[in-house]
């Protein structure tokens, strides 16, 4: 007397209902971190990943890969974002595209490539020459 026409035999008339538990719901939540942060002794500190990150902005911008305004901009991101307790994007592209592994020349592209595109992405903070300076 099975009325849902499963092939099986619990039919709701017969009081032998079966209520199926459902496994608990994990929540994972996901930080807009650097993999730095993770627990792995493997991984750099935070402050050398944004040192090495601004070495490698400083090669790029020496060797022509990147222009030195965009240079600037970034460091003022990296600058700006440290203040506030947090990760500048161009320091989370380091840390996935050039601290992890051996990326080499492909990292070092693919970085340069993302710095362009965070550049030209962050509003333009003027130089205003200080006194005594001149340009």
């Amino acid at each position: 007397d099975d009325d849902d026409d499963d092939g099986d035999s619990d039919d709701e008339s017969s009081g032998n209902l079966v209520i199926a538990k459902k496994s608990p719901v994990r929540i994972i939540n996901v930080d807009p971190v650097p993999s730095s942060e993770s627990k792995s002794s493997e991984q750099q500190p935070k402050d050398e990943i944004r040192q090495n990150c601004i070495k490698a902005l400083r090669h790029l911008a020496s060797k022509g890969f990147i222009s030195q305004k965009h240079k600037r901009m970034l460091l003022t991101d990296i600058i700006i974002n440290s203040s506030k307790g947090e990760y500048s994007m161009v320091e989370v592209a380091y840390d996935l595209l050039c601290s992890e592994g051996d990326g080499g020349s492909e990292g070092e592209e693919d970085f340069a490539e993302q710095c362009k595109v965070f550049a030209s992405a962050l509003p333009e903070i003027p130089i205003v020459p200080t006194l005594g300076h001149n340009q």
